[in-house]
Parts: C-alpha cells; structure tokens; sequence
C-alpha cells in the first residue's frame, strides 16, 4: 500500500474526473454503451482467460512443494484475483463499448485505488499486468486495423512504477516518488483536456513551425516543475521537468497521425522516432536511471488519438518493468553477461521471437488462431526460460524482446513497404506480457536449479504440447467454422 499525497491524488482525481465526463457526456458516449457485444467476443476471452488460469493453477500445485526453510517455490496462484480482475474489468469496459481513452482513465483509477488501499507485493502487480495486456490482446489482434494502446498504457504506467519504487526504496521515500509519477500523469490528462483547441488531429498544414506545439510542451512541462517543487517539495528532481518537456515535445511531433495509417509511420518518420526514443532513453536514465523512464512514459498519453505515438511510452515502461526483475531475481550484480552461452543464445531468440511475431501477423492465417499462437508463445517462453535456464538468460532474452519489439513495431510497415500496420503495433506489448508473466512464475527459477535433465526436457514437452494445443483449439473454433462458411457460400452460389 502506498500513501499518496493529498494534494496530488486531489489533482489526479479532478483532471480524471473532467477528461472523462467531457467525452462521456459531451460526445454521448453513454448513449452507444450496449452489453450485446459482451456476448459476441466472450468466446475469444473466454477461450485465452481460461487456459491461463489453468497453468497458474497447475504451476501452484506441482510447485508449492516447501523447501527446508518451509516456504513454498511458487505462489502464483494467490495472486489470480488481481490478474483475474484486471482482465475481466478491461474485457468488461471494452465490451460495453466505451471509448479506449476513457477505458484508459477508468482502468489507471482503479489501479491507483488497488495500490492505494490493498497490500500488494510486486507479483499481484505483475499478475494485474498479465491481466490488462491479455486482455488487450484479445480485443486488439482479432480486429487486426483498429487497435487501440491509449487504454492499456496509464494502467501500465503506474502499476510498473509502483514495482519499481517499491523495490528499490525506503518506505519513507515510496510515497512522494509515487506521487511524483502520478502527478505527471495528471498533468498528461490535464493537457488532454485543454489541448483540444490547439491541437488538429491530421492537419499538416496546421502549425509548420511548431509555435503551437513548443507552446503546449512548455506548458506541461511548467506543469510538472509546479508539481515537483510546489506539492512535493522535490527539489532534486527539478530537471525532470525538462526532460517531460522534451517528451510532450516528441508525442506532439507525430499529432498528425490518423486514419488507418495512425501507426503506420513513413520511413523518415520512423527512424526519427527511434533516434528520439534512444535519446531520451540515455538521458533520463544518466540523470535518473530507470525513475527516468518513469517519468517519461506518462508523457506519451497526450497523444490527440491512439497511435504509434504511445510506442515510446510502452517502451519506457516494459524497460522499466525489465530492471524490476533484475533487480530482485537477476544474482550477477554487474548486470548481463552476453558472453556466457545461455544469455548469448537467450539474446538471439529474443529478437528472433520479435521477428517471428512479425512474419505471423503478416500471414494470412485465421487472426484468432494468431491471437492463440502469441498469446502461448508470450506466457510459455518465460515459464520455460525460468525453469529450464536460470535468471540471467531470462534477463539476456527479455532484454532482447524489448528491443527487437520497439524496432518491429516502429519500422515495419515502412520496411515492408505497406500504408497500415494490420496489427504490427501490438508486437510492442509483447515484452509486458513475458516480463510480467517471467515475475509472476519467478518461483520456477528456484525449482529448476534443483531440478534434473529428464525433467527440464518432461516440462520443456509440455510446453510445446500446450503451444500445440492452444492452437489446435482455436483453429478448430475459428479457423474450422470459418472453412466451412466459406464452401457453403461458395456452394449457393453457384
């Protein structure tokens, strides 16, 4: 549990409060909500929430065997009412057909209350990100054109700085670290609520000399530093207003993406987002290490519609989550060893894996079946990472995954030549999903020490038996039916 300040939860709630009531009322977003299509997609849900449960629930009943010390290897099990709940309540707001930005502000909420008034250790945090990002999957991959990541990265935001500030920190210092990331997500939320008569969404001819959009970054970052020094009294962290400032600068750079190309950058654009990202990246990390990127992945949630400026701040936000678990299960204090064997093998697979991704949303193959094929792959590797290699490969193959995602997710469309992104944009959540998922079975790390090569190669069969099997059932459900749809309409018709 955290204790936020008064005065910047008052600031949160209020920004949160306005930015949500103008579009609910305003654009009459209540008056499309409708249930009926909860029905229609709990079958996709359905069929990805359940087996996951299952491992956890398998995992925690071969795995809870004490050790001589008398406590158990893995526990993840007791944390299925945060993974459960996180991934019920963004199927639910998803499903009612409330707008992904206002999903966004509901899902950060009820977050910051879940950290605010329960007990939480950072696996239950890590399960609630499982959560979110399954569910994000579930809704964004079989749309394959309208994804939408302006929902998933505020929750995302504040559970992984929460993890960070929890294990790194004293108690004393958690509670205005805290309240500084939430300050700056309230000050993202605040120029969403005011940005609307600057900022025109698709209008290049709008602002050529970027008057406007220096203007607004300005503005935030002001915001920030009155937040830094005028609510918490951190003096110290006076030149994170500047580098929040230069993030707002960035996410209003690309304000004209739209349209089926919002994440579809051109060749230029793309190569200068990733020179930006790696910028910023080596900045906030030398002033500030990784509370840096915290800092800076709120920046992105000012972006006018959900596009491929939200890239950045999921990637500031999965290194961070990367560096939390380094910093609880990795033993070389130094860091990464690329030179021993397993972690140079766990590096190649990393971006081996982004690639791959790639390859298979470019296929033309059943999106369902593609759903089940990622979502097994990004929940099994790390199990198997864990139990069948140690923490340092995991950390090598993590590291990777990181990079290669933001690299595939950003180039692309423009590598292939192509005008939209038919769903490359969500190989960027892969790395949320496997660290998080790596967190929350982190007991496997213990128990495969101690385990023996027939049994590493029993779990490893297992592993690839459910990847096969979770396929093999989506196929059947989807791709099967829709085959057979298929010859019947081309049988009336002739």
């Amino acid at each position: 549990m955290i204790k936020i300040p008064d005065s910047v939860l008052i600031f949160y709630i209020v920004f949160s409060v306005l930015g949500f009531s103008l579009r609910f009322f305003k654009d009459g977003v209540f008056k499309n909500l409708s249930i009926k299509p909860l029905m229609e997609r709990l079958g996709v849900f359905a069929l990805a929430f359940l087996p996951f449960v299952g491992l956890l629930l398998l995992g925690q009943f071969y795995g809870s065997h004490p050790d001589s010390s008398g406590s158990v290897a893995l526990t993840a099990a007791n944390t299925l009412p945060f993974f459960s709940g996180a991934a019920c309540l963004s199927y639910f707001l998803s499903g009612i057909g409330l707008p992904s930005y206002l999903r966004g502000i509901v899902l950060s909420g009820a977050c910051v209350a879940l950290t605010s008034l329960v007990p939480v250790d950072f696996v239950a945090l890590a399960s609630t990100i499982t959560g979110l990002i399954l569910a994000k999957f579930c809704e964004n991959i079989p749309a394959e054109k309208n994804s939408s990541l302006d929902d998933i990265l505020p929750p995302f935001c504040w559970l992984t700085a929460v993890m960070w500030i929890t294990s790194v920190n004293t108690v004393k210092d958690q509670p205005m670290q805290a309240g500084l990331i939430l300050g700056i997500m309230s000050v993202s939320l605040m120029m969403r609520f005011l940005q609307g008569p600057f900022v025109f969404v698709g209008k290049l001819e709008d602002d050529k000399i970027f008057v406007k959009r220096v203007m607004l970054s300005l503005t935030a970052g002001l915001a920030v530093l009155c937040v830094v020094v005028k609510m918490l009294n951190l003096l110290h962290f006076q030149s994170l207003a500047l580098i929040c400032a230069a993030g707002y600068f960035i996410s209003y750079l690309y304000k004209d993406l739209d349209g089926e190309s919002r994440y579809a950058l051109a060749p230029m654009q793309g190569l200068r987002l990733l020179i930006l990202i790696g910028l910023m990246t080596l900045v906030a990390t030398r002033l500030y290490g990784t509370f840096g990127l915290l800092a800076l992945a709120p920046t992105a949630m000012v972006a006018p519609v959900s596009s491929a400026v939200l890239i950045p701040g999921i990637f500031f936000c999965s290194r961070a989550l990367l560096q939390v678990y380094l910093q609880h299960f990795n033993e070389n204090v130094t860091g990464i060893n690329l030179t021993h064997a397993y972690a140079s093998a766990a590096q190649y697979a990393g971006f081996l894996l982004g690639i791959a991704l790639l390859l298979l949303i470019r296929e033309k193959i059943n999106r369902k079946v593609l759903l089940s094929i990622t979502l097994s792959v990004c929940i099994v590797v790390p199990i198997l990472s864990n139990f069948l290699l140690n923490s340092e490969p995991s950390c090598s193959l993590f590291a990777s995954v990181v990079v290669s995602s933001l690299l595939v997710a950003v180039l692309a469309p423009a590598l292939q030549g192509t005008s939209t992104a038919d769903g490359a944009e969500n190989i960027c959540l892969v790395p949320g999903l496997m660290i998080s998922s790596g967190i929350l079975t982190s007991g496997l790390l213990e128990l495969g020490n101690s385990a023996t090569k027939m049994i590493k190669g029993t779990v490893l069969s297992y592993g690839i038996i459910f990847v096969i099997l979770m396929s093999f059932i989506f196929w059947f459900f989807f791709q099967r039916k829709a085959d057979k749809n298929n010859t019947a309409a081309s049988a009336d018709s002739i």
